[in-house]
Protein backbone atom coordinates (compact mmCIF):
# COMPACT_ATOMS: atom_id res chain seq x y z
CA UNK A 1 0.00 0.00 0.00
CA UNK A 2 1.10 2.95 -0.75
CA UNK A 3 2.27 5.82 1.88
CA UNK A 4 0.21 9.13 2.13
CA UNK A 5 2.22 12.21 1.64
CA UNK A 6 1.39 16.01 2.13
CA UNK A 7 2.52 17.58 -1.65
CA UNK A 8 5.64 19.11 0.29
CA UNK A 9 6.36 15.59 1.82
CA UNK A 10 6.60 14.42 -1.40
CA UNK A 11 8.68 16.79 -2.94
CA UNK A 12 11.00 17.04 -0.54
CA UNK A 13 11.27 13.04 -0.32
CA UNK A 14 11.51 12.84 -4.13
CA UNK A 15 14.54 15.57 -4.37
CA UNK A 16 16.43 13.57 -1.38
CA UNK A 17 15.99 10.72 -3.51
CA UNK A 18 17.57 12.62 -6.76
CA UNK A 19 20.69 13.57 -4.29
CA UNK A 20 21.10 10.53 -2.99
CA UNK A 21 20.76 8.75 -6.43
CA UNK A 22 22.78 11.30 -8.08
CA UNK A 23 24.80 14.16 -6.11
CA UNK A 24 27.68 12.14 -5.85
CA UNK A 25 28.09 10.25 -9.03
CA UNK A 26 27.04 12.91 -11.07
CA UNK A 27 27.99 16.35 -9.34
CA UNK A 28 24.68 17.46 -9.61
CA UNK A 29 22.06 19.26 -7.58
CA UNK A 30 18.12 19.61 -8.12
CA UNK A 31 15.65 23.02 -6.76
CA UNK A 32 13.32 24.17 -6.43
CA UNK A 33 11.73 27.81 -6.09
CA UNK A 34 12.87 29.56 -9.46
CA UNK A 35 10.67 31.91 -11.59
CA UNK A 36 11.76 29.71 -14.89
CA UNK A 37 13.35 26.37 -14.86
CA UNK A 38 17.27 26.18 -15.79
CA UNK A 39 19.88 23.51 -15.94
CA UNK A 40 23.36 25.50 -14.91
CA UNK A 41 26.53 23.45 -15.91
CA UNK A 42 29.08 22.66 -13.22
CA UNK A 43 32.21 24.77 -13.36
CA UNK A 44 35.37 23.68 -11.18
CA UNK A 45 34.40 23.48 -7.22
CA UNK A 46 30.52 24.09 -8.07
CA UNK A 47 28.06 21.01 -8.60
CA UNK A 48 25.64 21.15 -11.90
CA UNK A 49 22.22 22.25 -10.79
CA UNK A 50 18.87 21.46 -12.18
CA UNK A 51 16.60 24.45 -10.83
CA UNK A 52 12.77 23.73 -12.27
CA UNK A 53 9.53 26.44 -11.11
CA UNK A 54 8.69 27.14 -7.79
CA UNK A 55 7.08 23.85 -5.94
CA UNK A 56 6.04 22.39 -8.87
CA UNK A 57 6.54 18.63 -9.25
CA UNK A 58 5.22 18.16 -12.67
CA UNK A 59 8.33 20.98 -13.44
CA UNK A 60 10.62 18.91 -11.16
CA UNK A 61 9.90 15.88 -13.43
CA UNK A 62 10.43 17.36 -16.62
CA UNK A 63 13.58 18.76 -15.39
CA UNK A 64 14.67 16.03 -14.49
CA UNK A 65 13.61 13.97 -17.33
CA UNK A 66 15.35 16.46 -19.69
CA UNK A 67 18.77 15.70 -17.64
CA UNK A 68 18.22 12.10 -17.90
CA UNK A 69 18.21 12.27 -21.57
CA UNK A 70 21.06 14.81 -22.01
CA UNK A 71 24.55 13.58 -23.00
CA UNK A 72 27.60 14.09 -21.14
CA UNK A 73 28.49 16.64 -23.80
CA UNK A 74 25.27 18.73 -23.46
CA UNK A 75 25.59 18.11 -19.72
CA UNK A 76 28.59 20.17 -19.90
CA UNK A 77 26.92 23.30 -21.49
CA UNK A 78 24.13 25.60 -19.44
CA UNK A 79 20.57 24.44 -20.88
CA UNK A 80 22.28 21.66 -22.72
CA UNK A 81 23.18 24.17 -25.54
CA UNK A 82 19.63 24.10 -26.73
CA UNK A 83 18.52 27.63 -28.00
CA UNK A 84 14.49 27.98 -26.24
CA UNK A 85 12.18 29.52 -28.92
CA UNK A 86 9.89 31.27 -25.78
CA UNK A 87 6.01 31.66 -25.30
CA UNK A 88 4.46 32.78 -29.02
CA UNK A 89 6.00 30.22 -31.14
CA UNK A 90 4.42 29.92 -34.43
CA UNK A 91 2.90 27.14 -35.77
CA UNK A 92 6.33 25.86 -37.41
CA UNK A 93 7.98 26.50 -34.41
CA UNK A 94 5.38 24.68 -32.14
CA UNK A 95 5.89 21.54 -34.23
CA UNK A 96 9.69 21.24 -33.60
CA UNK A 97 8.89 22.80 -30.04
CA UNK A 98 6.22 19.09 -29.82
CA UNK A 99 9.16 16.76 -31.89
CA UNK A 100 11.72 17.74 -29.03
CA UNK A 101 9.62 17.16 -26.04
CA UNK A 102 8.10 13.82 -27.11
CA UNK A 103 11.19 12.11 -25.27
CA UNK A 104 11.48 14.60 -22.17
CA UNK A 105 7.39 14.47 -21.52
CA UNK A 106 7.38 10.57 -22.10
CA UNK A 107 10.01 10.31 -19.32
CA UNK A 108 8.17 12.78 -17.24
CA UNK A 109 4.88 10.77 -17.63
CA UNK A 110 6.58 7.69 -16.40
CA UNK A 111 7.44 9.58 -13.26
CA UNK A 112 4.79 11.15 -12.79
CA UNK A 113 3.00 7.86 -12.54
CA UNK A 114 5.40 6.01 -10.40
CA UNK A 115 4.77 8.83 -7.67
CA UNK A 116 0.78 9.12 -7.99
CA UNK A 117 1.08 12.13 -10.08
CA UNK A 118 -1.26 13.19 -12.93
CA UNK A 119 0.81 13.89 -16.28
CA UNK A 120 -0.49 16.44 -18.42
CA UNK A 121 1.45 17.17 -21.51
CA UNK A 122 2.61 20.65 -21.95
CA UNK A 123 2.48 22.95 -25.34
CA UNK A 124 4.15 25.46 -23.23
CA UNK A 125 2.90 28.14 -25.76
CA UNK A 126 0.12 30.12 -24.21
CA UNK A 127 0.42 33.13 -26.06
CA UNK A 128 1.03 31.19 -30.21
CA UNK A 129 -0.46 28.95 -32.35
CA UNK A 130 -1.01 25.31 -30.62
CA UNK A 131 -2.50 22.60 -32.36
CA UNK A 132 -1.87 19.16 -33.45
CA UNK A 133 -2.60 18.39 -29.33
CA UNK A 134 -3.75 15.14 -30.66
CA UNK A 135 -0.76 13.97 -32.19
CA UNK A 136 1.71 15.02 -29.76
CA UNK A 137 -0.35 12.96 -27.53
CA UNK A 138 0.22 10.01 -29.69
CA UNK A 139 3.45 10.77 -30.59
CA UNK A 140 3.93 10.97 -26.53
CA UNK A 141 1.89 7.53 -25.63
CA UNK A 142 4.52 6.02 -28.47
CA UNK A 143 8.00 7.03 -27.20
CA UNK A 144 6.33 6.25 -23.63
CA UNK A 145 5.76 2.37 -25.18
CA UNK A 146 9.54 2.79 -27.13
CA UNK A 147 10.97 3.31 -23.42
CA UNK A 148 8.84 0.82 -21.91
CA UNK A 149 9.61 -1.80 -24.16
CA UNK A 150 13.55 -0.88 -24.76
CA UNK A 151 14.15 0.61 -21.54
CA UNK A 152 14.42 3.88 -20.33
CA UNK A 153 17.68 6.17 -20.53
CA UNK A 154 19.85 4.75 -17.94
CA UNK A 155 19.50 7.85 -15.36
CA UNK A 156 15.96 7.87 -16.12
CA UNK A 157 15.33 4.22 -15.03
CA UNK A 158 17.58 4.41 -12.15
CA UNK A 159 15.47 7.06 -10.67
CA UNK A 160 12.19 5.50 -11.91
CA UNK A 161 13.07 2.77 -9.97
CA UNK A 162 13.91 4.92 -7.08
CA UNK A 163 10.23 6.28 -7.53
CA UNK A 164 8.91 2.70 -7.88
CA UNK A 165 10.12 1.83 -4.84
CA UNK A 166 9.54 4.85 -2.65
CA UNK A 167 5.70 4.92 -3.70
CA UNK A 168 4.90 1.45 -4.76
CA UNK A 169 7.04 -0.64 -2.83
CA UNK A 170 3.99 -3.97 -3.39
CA UNK A 171 5.47 -3.90 -7.31
CA UNK A 172 7.93 -6.08 -7.76
CA UNK A 173 11.21 -5.00 -9.96
CA UNK A 174 10.02 -7.34 -13.14
CA UNK A 175 6.24 -5.68 -13.15
CA UNK A 176 7.13 -1.60 -13.60
CA UNK A 177 6.78 -1.94 -17.04
CA UNK A 178 3.68 -3.80 -17.54
CA UNK A 179 2.36 -1.55 -14.36
CA UNK A 180 3.63 1.70 -15.97
CA UNK A 181 1.89 0.95 -19.18
CA UNK A 182 -1.70 1.01 -17.82
CA UNK A 183 -2.29 4.12 -18.43
CA UNK A 184 -3.02 6.01 -21.73
CA UNK A 185 -2.89 9.94 -22.46
CA UNK A 186 -4.80 10.24 -26.07
CA UNK A 187 -7.94 9.80 -23.55
CA UNK A 188 -6.87 12.19 -21.50
CA UNK A 189 -5.11 14.76 -23.72
CA UNK A 190 -8.77 16.72 -24.70
CA UNK A 191 -10.15 16.41 -21.79
CA UNK A 192 -8.31 18.66 -20.31
CA UNK A 193 -6.72 21.75 -21.71
CA UNK A 194 -2.96 21.79 -22.51
CA UNK A 195 -0.83 22.75 -20.11
CA UNK A 196 1.33 25.35 -20.54
CA UNK A 197 4.14 25.11 -18.35
CA UNK A 198 6.88 22.68 -18.39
Amino acid sequence: MTAFYSRDEKLSQIITLFHRLFSETENVGLSGGYREPFYQASVPGIAAKIQFTRDYLNSCFHEVAHWCIAGKARRQKDDYGYWYWPDGRDGEKQRAFFQAEAGPQALEWAFATASGETFRMSCDNLSGEVSGEMEFAKALEMKRSEYLQRGFPERGEKFLAGLMEMFHPEIAAERYSAWLGQKTLVQEALASECEGEV
